[in-house]
């Protein structure tokens, strides 16, 4: 079970105006779920960009390099559309590489992504 919930608030997020949301937020509160503010750069060039990560990353889980480029300002997706500006294919990469390849999305390896977001001024 999750003991953290990382919320992104961005000038685009949408509140949260139900009151079943709010009751299900005070539950996880009251369940001992800490919920942090990540600080969002939005001066980067991946501001507002998308990313799919796809297959095994070595280095890292496809879940720490989301954090990794939204805390740069860019969105993870878990599907490869027209709307996706960068395809990150790890090892045993599948469908989401071959429609990345179909739409020509630029693709990165996991050694390019890395060099690429090391080379991103923050």
């Amino acid at each position: 079970m999750f003991t953290e919930i990382h919320l992104l608030y961005t000038t685009h997020t949408c509140k949260i105006v139900h009151v079943n949301c709010l009751k299900i937020i005070n539950q996880c509160i009251d369940s001992g779920l800490e919920f942090h503010n990540l600080e969002i750069n939005t001066q980067t060039s991946i501001f507002n960009k998308i990313f799919v990560f796809t297959g095994n990353l070595e280095s890292m889980s496809r879940s720490e390099a989301s954090q990794l480029i939204e805390k740069l300002g860019a969105k993870s997706s878990s599907s490869v559309s027209k709307k996706t500006n960068y395809v990150v294919a790890g090892k045993k990469s599948g469908s989401k590489l071959k429609k990345a390849k179909d739409l020509g999305i630029e693709i990165l390896n996991e050694s390019e992504f890395i060099e690429f977001i090391n080379n991103i001024n923050p």
